[in-house]
């Protein structure tokens, strides 16, 4: 509890040290930017009720015609509030990818190295195969192939990076806190999606490495894109690899 309050201190004396209209105008636009991505993924369902039709009794195919409905407006909403910062942050790409390409593509290997040896352990002492998010999203992939791919190679790694790293880091202004929350949240949100047991709980360390990462590199180089193009090159690969399981 001591480590909690002596956290929170921490973070309003940088707050008190910004300048405070500053730090409470960056604070609202992260917390707004969380509410969208919270709230209007959901909001299908009581409009839909609004006009006495079940959601959940709908076809497969209508269910992921109003998903793609709210994560094409989650996404141009955050996009939209965050539009001011894309120019900045493509001019900066495109004059140091290769620099920031040497530095992350390393990182990004030791990230699969850690996960791939994370889930054997993982498989060899619990006997479980996939957590029950993996399973879960392997199962739709099956099901709804071309809809799993945009999702998870497109949409996934502009809305989460502008979630759990732009917004968090306004929120969160110290270096390495952000860094540790940001990446147990994206973690721990990927294991509690269909969360079967407190096995899954071992799952954390398979999750979070990437974001990890993901924060420290968008930390270091304050370029959103940076981070989310690495985490469309992860999607994409591991994506590929799955269908070519799945479908060959």
């Amino acid at each position: 509890m001591s480590c909690f309050f002596l956290i929170f201190f921490d973070i309003i004396l940088i707050g008190d040290r910004m300048e405070k209209s500053s730090y409470k105008k960056s604070c609202l636009t992260g917390i707004i930017a969380i509410l969208v991505y919270m709230i209007v993924p959901d909001i299908a369902i009581p409009v839909l009720k609004m006009f006495n039709i079940d959601y959940y009794s709908l076809s497969l195919a209508f269910k992921i015609l109003f998903i793609i409905i709210s994560e094409l407006l989650t996404l141009s909403i955050l996009i939209l509030i965050y539009s001011k910062d894309f120019s900045k942050d493509f001019s900066d790409l495109k004059n140091n990818w290769k620099k920031y390409a040497d530095k992350y593509i390393k990182y990004w290997i030791i990230v699969l190295f850690i996960m791939a040896i994370s889930n054997s352990l993982i498989t060899y002492f619990t006997g479980s195969q996939t957590s029950a998010n993996e399973e879960a999203v392997r199962n739709l992939m099956q099901k709804v192939p071309l809809y799993m791919f945009l999702s998870s190679v497109f949409y996934a790694p502009v809305c989460e990076e502008l979630i759990f790293r732009k917004s968090l880091k306004k929120i969160i202004p110290i270096k390495w806190l952000f860094i540790m929350i940001s990446g147990l949240i994206f973690g721990g949100l990927h294991v509690l999606t269909g969360f079967s047991g407190v096995k899954d709980l071992l799952y954390l360390i398979p999750y979070c490495t990437p974001g990890f990462v993901l924060a420290y590199a968008y930390q270091d180089t304050d370029n959103i894109l940076v981070s989310i193009s690495i985490h469309f090159i992860h999607n994409f690969i591991l994506v590929i690899l799955q269908y070519l399981i799945y479908f060959l």
